[in-house]
């Protein structure tokens, strides 16, 4: 593995595990066998690197995200396994990673969100577009409209003010936001699956 590589992989575990502000370049170097020098040399700092981590989670998303769509059946599987997945990847953050970005590195927060809106917008409307050729969903619904509530509906269910506390997991805000609404949106056939998916 490229030094490059090992030094964003250690950043990302640590990163996620302990939250940005308290990870120090120290502990990075140490975590990926290499020297804080070594780091510097291709790194200018803590944002620089954060912003490589950032890329590179972007890219194993997408990988995901590829496989999960060429190995399901029907539109209703793959949002079921995406939703499955982002979740679980989210359960594994310490809150203030997300905490610490807004904070203290708002530029990688403004290229996450904008990113998730333009990207998750498209993908959105793709499904729903796939889901209304299979019959899955209502024909009569209004696809820019169900597309904006879905992307909103996420990006609320993934937020942290209802999930502090712990009173909530992220499981139970996405079903009450989000399938609520897919179940709102979908035919005989299409409810039949979702039934069978998240029972």
């Amino acid at each position: 593995m490229e030094v490059r590589d090992r030094i964003i992989q250690a950043a990302r575990k640590s990163f996620v595990l302990f939250g940005i502000r308290g990870v120090t370049m120290d502990q990075i170097a140490q975590e990926a066998g290499v020297s804080k020098r070594t780091i510097y040399e291709i790194f200018a700092d803590k944002g620089e690197l954060l912003l490589a981590c950032i890329e590179y989670m972007e890219c194993d998303m997408e990988k995901h995200r590829q496989e999960i769509e060429n190995s399901s059946q029907n539109v209703i599987e793959t949002m079921y396994r995406h939703s499955d997945f982002h979740i679980k990847m989210l359960e594994d953050f310490n809150p203030l990673f997300f905490m610490d970005m807004q904070k203290f590195y708002p530029a990688a927060w403004d290229i996450i969100f904008n990113k998730f809106n333009q990207k998750k917008y498209h993908d959105i409307k793709r499904l729903l577009q796939v889901g209304l050729k299979q019959g899955l969903f209502r024909k009569d619904i209004h696809l820019e409209i169900a597309t904006k509530v879905l992307l909103e509906q996420t990006k609320m269910a993934m937020t942290l003010d209802m999930l502090k506390g712990g009173k909530y997991s992220r499981k139970d805000i996405f079903n009450n936001l989000v399938i609520n609404y897919i179940r709102g949106i979908s035919s005989e056939s299409g409810l039949e699956l979702l039934n069978k998916y998240y029972k």
